[in-house]
C-alpha cells in the first residue's frame, strides 16, 4: 500500500489465539464466545495520508470498519446470515487494510462530496467496498450511491468477477425495511436484490446485487452521539438491510 494513502491497518493481535480466520474455517463448530474472542483479537490502527485528511471523518471510517469486523461479523454468525453471504463472510477474515478516501467530483476543478469510499483489501486485491454517507448528505444520497455502484462495477470488471465479494453502505438517514421511503437508498437496494418479492425467499437475506455488480450488499444506519466520558462523538451502527429477525436463519 502506498504510504501516502489514508487507511486503517488491521492485524491479528495474537496469532496464537482465536481469530477471524479460525471462525470461517468451520463456522458451525464455533460458539458465540469463540467469535467474540476472535473479533476482540483484532488490532486496528489509523494511518494518516492523502485521500481523507479530516480527522473526524477518519474516526468515523475507523468506527465503521470496527463495526463491520466485530458487530456485523458477530451478527452474521449468530443469525446464520453467513450461510447466505458466505463469500463475503470468508472475505472479511482476510482483510488487512482498508483504504479511505473522500469522494470527489469534477475533472479540472475537484470538489469534495459528502461521502467516504472504503476499499477493504487483502494484499492488493479489493475484496469489499464501503460507502459512508456523511451527515450533510441531504438530497445527494441517491446520486452518490449510484456513482459508488457504477465505480464498483468497473472495479469488478478490472479485477475479474468474483474478487470483489460485497458492499457496505452506511447512511445517517434513518430508514426502515418495513416502510422504506420512496426513491431512497433502501428502496433502491431492496428492488435491485429482489427483496421486494411478495414471496419471501433467501433473496432478502442474500442481498445479492445482479450484474454488473456481482456482490452482496448490506445497508447500515448510523448516528453519532457524545461519549459522556470523553465528550467526543462516537458513531453507533445498526444493520437495516437485510432485515434480520431475532430468530436465526437456516
Amino acid at each position: 500500500m502506498p504510504s501516502d494513502i489514508s487507511a486503517v491497518l488491521i492485524k491479528v493481535a495474537d496469532p496464537e489465539r482465536f481469530h477471524l480466520g479460525s471462525v470461517v474455517q468451520n463456522p458451525r463448530s464455533v460458539t458465540t464466545l469463540d467469535v467474540e474472542a476472535a473479533c476482540s483479537n483484532l488490532s486496528l490502527s489509523v494511518a494518516s495520508g492523502k485521500g481523507c485528511e479530516n480527522a473526524e471523518y477518519m474516526q468515523l471510517a475507523s468506527d465503521f470498519i470496527a463495526f463491520i469486523l466485530h458487530g456485523y461479523f458477530l451478527t452474521m454468525h449468530q443469525t446464520g446470515l453467513f450461510n447466505r453471504q458466505i463469500t463475503l463472510f470468508e472475505a472479511l477474515a482476510r482483510i488487512d487494510t482498508v483504504e479511505v478516501k473522500q469522494m470527489e467530483k469534477g475533472l479540472f476543478s475537484r470538489s469534495l462530496l459528502p461521502a467516504l469510499e472504503l476499499n477493504f483489501k487483502a494484499g492488493r486485491a479489493i475484496l469489499a467496498r464501503g460507502l459512508v454517507l456523511l451527515s450533510d448528505i441531504g438530497n445527494a444520497e441517491m446520486s452518490i450511491v449510484q456513482r459508488f455502484l457504477s465505480e464498483s462495477a468497473k472495479l469488478q470488471n478490472r479485477q475479474g468477477i468474483g474478487v470483489l465479494r460485497g458492499y457496505f453502505i452506511a447512511s445517517p438517514i434513518e430508514s426502515s425495511y418495513s416502510a422504506p421511503a420512496p426513491n431512497s437508498c433502501l428502496s433502491h437496494l431492496i428492488k435491485l436484490t429482489g427483496g421486494d418479492s411478495e414471496v419471501k425467499s433467501v433473496a432478502m437475506y442474500e442481498c445479492l446485487l445482479p450484474a454488473p455488480y456481482f456482490g452482496h450488499v448490506n445497508l447500515i444506519n448510523y448516528h453519532c452521539k457524545q461519549d459522556p466520558q470523553s465528550s467526543e462523538e462516537k458513531a453507533e451502527f445498526n444493520l437495516v438491510y437485510p432485515y434480520l429477525k431475532k430468530t436465526a436463519l437456516k
